[in-house]
């Protein structure tokens, strides 16, 4: 799936879209996209992770801590570790798992 489809297909939907993007041995890539006031509720990795923001802003907190992101910020994800995402702005980002 490219990251123009996942943009139209965020428009009607009421929940972040991610979909897979590539993959290989060991890896994943996933497009994921919010409109403003969208949420990804806290939940945890299983595999260490990368997520990198293409467009637009987020708020990533992980325990107490919040990081505000904007394009081109990035963040690794630790395994086990809860972590959620709240939308800013209508955004793009990239998450690649391994």
């Amino acid at each position: 799936m490219s990251l123009q489809e996942i943009l139209k297909e965020v428009r009607e939907a009421s929940k972040p879209v991610t979909r897979l993007v590539r993959s290989g041995e060991g890896y994943k890539m996933m497009g994921m996209a919010f409109l403003k006031g969208m949420e990804l509720k806290e939940h945890h990795s299983t595999r260490p992770a990368k997520l990198i923001v293409l467009k637009g802003s987020i708020d990533y907190t992980e325990g107490t801590e919040i990081k505000s992101m904007s394009a081109f910020d990035e963040i690794e994800i630790p395994v086990n570790v809860k972590h959620s995402v709240v939308c800013n702005e209508d955004s793009l980002c990239l998450l690649i798992q391994g």
